[in-house]
């Protein structure tokens, strides 16, 4: 068994550690300092520490500031807005049940369409969808996605505020942590530094554990309560984990709070689950990924020079420099109604030192470089609608549905990402602290029996942005297939026994969003057609017997035997019963 290190050796080792990664993100951290400016500056740069600074003072073009908040409300908007139900979670495990058990005619078939784990699995929806509405995700998911946008990637701190029962979520401004990654790529090491107030500290970790530290805290609490210290949060693996021992400090993680400067930890205590979440909107070799920003670094530089030197050419143009007569000096008025008395109106007379002023970069100069940079941030997509409506174009709800197929498959890698790297492990939290606190129901009996567990359960993400890719990959084949079908049956009917219209149409109206809850069982839509398909060839013997009725005079008599009436009745579904035929 392995010795347990001192406060003071472990301590050294996290600030070493530490240390290590931050000079890892130093390399970063110049490109991020720019695009921040550019493309997000009220989150103000990874170096301005100071509250209330000023910001976006060199940016001259908006642009690439713009289309990062469209992208990332359209991101917000289409992928996880509390206005939709944007997820919900199923079970795709398929059994074969033993003949002698009572669900066999479950056999081969979606757990999820049994009904009581479909019940369960609704429930767990119910619960998951209040946690999220108790806690604050839905106001920092717009700040998460604008940081991936613009530094490429994100990180969210989610902890568990036990007296009001949900999670707080923290999205972490960029300067604020560094991160190292398992054998897998994943994030699973963190050190956040940041600031704390002295009132938040003592409520935190008590006086008692500051006082080594801050040997006049009391003094200074009572001075100001609200004066900040700098401290640093630490969680990664833990390398002694025992999982038969069941404690804080006992677990996967490891969780160490210490000031940057200080001479022991503070608190030391541990989590079942990873609590940060980083997001790389593309995957970076050090966790630091790279995005939108990276790619229109160069067309954000030429904008904003663009810009900035048509301001200064139409400043000119509006108040061009001028040539005065030393003996004017100060007496030029060139403001509205500005008078300016000379002697000589040739020899004195302001002038302008540069007239004929001109952009030096043409409007549709600028305007392409512009274009490109919304293009980085997918703004056509987002914004679809509202510019064909400018356009004043009229085309059919087919045809916006293509299209927006179409621009839905060209952004799956990076929703792929968002569902990887953040949605799914998010949701997971938040199942894992309602389960704790016993606001999950029960798992079925047939679940358990199966040894099914919650990591069987997959997450199907069913907001607009979701649906539509998988409207364009789900419904591509089968409308393709209906449509050749179409093609095929005038030459030979049989070719629609080939399909089982049932699954077909069950596949076509989950894919465009209709719900599954919805749809009859594939059993009880057999069964309707079958009853349909049974009413309509009565209802056709029936006329087919008034038919036979008014072609044969005398029906109502005795049919002789052999005769060709009799085989015709019989031919019908009737029979003879003495000298009538009844059906």
């Amino acid at each position: 068994m392995t010795e347990r290190k001192s406060d003071l050796d472990l301590l050294k080792d996290l600030q070493s550690y530490q240390k290590s990664l931050a000079a890892v993100k130093n390399y970063y951290e110049p490109v991020m300092e720019e695009l921040i400016e550019f493309c997000n500056h009220t989150r103000r740069k990874i170096n301005d520490t100071n509250k209330g600074t000023v910001t976006g003072q060199n940016v001259y073009d908006g642009t690439a500031n713009s289309a990062n908040k469209i992208q990332a409300d359209g991101f917000f908007g289409n992928l996880c807005s509390q206005s939709l139900r944007w997820f919900s979670e199923s079970l795709p495990v398929k059994y074969d049940f033993p003949r002698w058990s009572n669900m066999r005619k479950w056999s081969g078939k979606r757990l999820d369409d049994i009904p009581e784990v479909k019940a369960w699995l609704e429930a767990c929806d119910d619960v998951l969808y209040s946690a999220f509405l108790r806690s604050n995700f839905y106001d920092e998911q717009p700040v998460f996605y604008r940081d991936g946008g613009s530094v490429g990637c994100a990180n969210k701190y989610v902890e568990e505020d036990v007296k009001k029962g949900r999670l707080v979520i923290t999205t972490l401004h960029p300067r604020e942590y560094v991160v190292a990654l398992d054998a897998m790529g994943n994030v699973d090491t963190e050190f956040r530094t940041y600031k704390l107030t002295l009132k938040q500290l003592k409520e935190k970790f008590g006086e008692d554990a500051l006082k080594e530290d801050m040997p006049n805290f009391k003094q200074s609490f009572e001075k100001n309560p609200y004066e900040e210290k700098e401290i640093v949060h630490a969680v990664l693996p833990r390398a002694d984990y025992d999982p038969g021992k069941k404690d804080n400090k006992n677990k996967p993680w490891a969780s160490f709070w210490y000031f940057p400067n200080g001479k022991r930890v503070l608190l030391e205590s541990g989590y079942e689950h990873f609590p940060f979440i980083h997001w790389q909107f593309n995957r970076g070799n050090d966790g630091y990924g790279y995005g939108p920003g990276h790619e229109a670094y160069v067309e954000i530089m030429l904008a904003n020079q663009q810009a900035q030197s048509n301001l200064v050419a139409g400043q000119k143009m509006v108040e061009p420099p001028m040539v005065v007569h030393n003996n004017l000096r100060g007496m030029v008025q060139v403001g509205p109604k500005g008078r300016t008395y000379v002697n000589d109106m040739n020899t004195m007379r302001p002038a302008p030192l540069m007239e004929d002023i001109k952009l030096p970069y043409a409007l549709d100069m600028l305007d392409r470089t512009e274009r490109i940079i919304r293009e980085r941030w997918n703004v056509d997509f987002f914004l679809m609608l509202s510019r064909l409506a400018l356009e004043n174009r009229n085309i059919t709800a087919t045809q916006v549905i293509e299209m927006m197929g179409e621009k839905a498959t060209m952004l799956g890698t990076v929703v792929g990402r968002i569902a990887n790297d953040e949605l799914n492990p998010l949701i997971d939290l938040f199942f894992y602290a309602e389960q704790a606190a016993g606001r999950i129901p029960a798992m079925p009996q047939i679940m358990l029996d199966s040894g099914l567990t919650n990591a069987n359960i997959e997450i199907d993400y069913t907001g607009p942005l979701a649906m539509a890719q998988k409207r364009a990959h789900a419904t591509q084949g089968i409308r393709q297939g209906l449509a050749t079908l179409g093609e095929i049956l005038p030459l030979f009917p049989q070719a629609r026994h080939k399909i089982k219209m049932g699954q077909t149409l069950d596949k076509l109206l989950i894919s465009i969003g209709f719900p599954a809850s919805c749809l009859t069982s594939e059993d009880e839509f057999n069964a309707a057609v079958e009853a349909e398909n049974k009413q309509m060839q009565e209802a056709q013997a029936m006329e087919q017997m008034k038919s036979i009725g008014s072609a044969l005079p005398g029906l109502g008599k005795a049919i002789e035997p052999n005769s060709p009436a009799e085989m015709l009745v019989e031919g019908m579904g009737g029979k003879l019963k003495g000298q009538e035929a009844v059906e």
